[in-house]
């Protein structure tokens, strides 16, 4: 069975079993990417699993791919809004203004992986705050398999180291699409295990993620956060090559604070497929963060923690070549010699 089908037979298992959906709390905008635009195949995930996780709550979460919704008038209906890996789209002037108002009335934000990527500081000075002053730079490198051979200008990395493996027929069956990053012929692969460390066990988002191995498209930003946000979680770079996502000994991956009179969650786990059908840990974590968005959960984000003490065994992980287990259990990745 593919890496792809077994992510579908998970999500219609999940689905197929739902419980009886709880009374109606609130209601939740969760914007992603359309289809066809550049972006990642994990979105397809989370448009069927998000719901679904939201209705055992009682959360009802409303997904749309048009920016069209960032209204007053629309966005009045809810409690928080989530961008789920959304890159590439661009609002305008007047649905900027409407998302930045909302903002500031108390209203709620939860960015996951990609959304650290739509607004450079230039582009959307209230957006990069927002983020707690951070932009996506570089993620672990990704290893591409093509046929024919992609040249280095048709593939979209950024600053991303990128390194050419083989043909398509020799990818790895968990290997994502490349029409998703609009690289027909082409699967690429860009995660690896790494050390997640829980700096915050209290906060909602944080309950059922535990500090160990976890595999993950790690990124890296172009500043540290830390001291404007409050970190929920950070990674150990010794557990693993960052390459050119490196951001030292201190690399915040997971963070709340208040901004402009409201309250945003943001999270750069959620990369895989496997990710969100498959992973209790991270469903908790996502919901968990809506909750503290919204105003539905304790949102204790002031900027008061110091950075973990790093880890004493160090440890390179090159990535891995099958589908693994998000605690970073049973792997085809070898370790190497310490830095």
């Amino acid at each position: 069975m593919t890496a792809g089908r077994l992510v579908a037979s998970c999500v219609a298992l999940m689905l197929g079993a739902s419980p009886l959906a709880a009374a109606e709390r609130y209601r939740v905008l969760a914007y992603t990417i359309a289809p066809g635009d550049l972006g990642h195949p994990s979105t397809t995930i989370a448009q069927k699993v998000l719901p679904h996780w939201g209705k055992k709550r009682g959360i009802t979460i409303d997904f749309a791919t048009e920016p069209s919704v960032f209204n007053a008038k629309n966005l009045s209906r809810y409690k928080a809004v989530v961008f789920v890996s959304v890159e590439g789209q661009k609002l305008s002037g007047n649905q900027r203004k409407a998302f930045e108002d909302y903002i500031r009335r108390s209203g709620g934000f939860v960015g996951i992986h990609a959304a650290a990527g739509l607004g450079r500081e230039a582009e959307w000075p209230f957006y990069y705050g927002l983020l707690g002053r951070v932009q996506f730079v570089a993620h672990t490198p990704s290893y591409i398999w093509s046929t024919p051979p992609l040249a280095p200008g048709q593939v979209p990395m950024g600053k991303t180291p990128v390194t050419f493996r083989g043909p398509l027929d020799q990818a790895p069956p968990d290997a994502e699409p490349g029409e998703f990053w609009h690289m027909p012929g082409a699967a690429s692969l860009s995660w690896t295990p790494g050390r997640l460390v829980v700096e915050d066990t209290r906060s909602e988002a944080m309950k059922t993620l535990r500090t160990g191995m976890r595999v993950e498209e790690w990124y890296g930003f172009d500043d540290n956060p830390r001291s404007r946000v409050h970190v929920l979680a950070s990674v150990d770079e010794n557990s693993y090559v960052p390459v050119g996502s490196s951001m030292g000994a201190d690399h915040p991956i997971a963070w709340c604070h208040e901004y402009q009179g409201g309250r945003a969650v943001y999270t750069a786990l959620g990369h895989r497929r496997e990710t969100w059908a498959d992973d209790a840990g991270f469903e908790g974590h996502v919901m968990g963060a809506i909750e503290m968005a919204a105003g539905a959960a304790p949102f204790n984000c002031k900027v008061n923690n110091p950075p973990p003490p790093a880890a004493p065994r160090i440890w390179h992980f090159h990535a891995v070549s099958r589908s693994t287990p998000a605690d970073g259990g049973s792997h085809s990745a070898s370790p190497s010699r310490d830095r």
